[in-house]
């Protein structure tokens, strides 16, 4: 358990390489993980009766999208080299299955069971 999130916040997000980390936490961590995420918890927290967080978070999500604009551009200067975009590949393949094999079961507790109205 212990390698798989070092290999997740420390090698993905801060010490892998520059592409690595950009793949990580701009494309597919912005992108698949916490963009889906804000739209949910503002759901979320408004049905149990939450204002704050909806409001806050819509604010929170422009931010986000600054964010994934940065991972695209990374993702679009390699794509146009053809000795580096060979590796992209596998750094989008690793990014998402590493960054799902822990957050999605996450937050699927969370949201099942720390809810005391489930939105459908």
């Amino acid at each position: 358990l212990w390698k798989g999130m070092k290999r997740v916040f420390a090698d993905g997000f801060i010490s892998g390489d520059a592409v690595e980390c950009s793949v990580n936490l701009q494309l597919v961590g912005e992108a698949c993980f916490t963009n889906p995420l804000i739209v949910a918890v503002t759901e979320w927290a408004s049905a149990n009766g939450d204002e704050i967080t909806p409001t806050v978070f819509l604010s929170v999500e422009t931010d986000e999208l600054r964010h994934m604009a940065n991972g695209y551009q990374t993702v679009v200067s390699i794509a146009n080299d053809p000795a580096a975009a060979k590796f992209l590949n596998t750094d989008l393949n690793n990014a998402f299955w590493t960054q799902q094999k822990y957050f999605t079961p996450a937050l699927g507790y969370l949201f099942e069971y720390g809810s005391k109205f489930k939105v459908e």
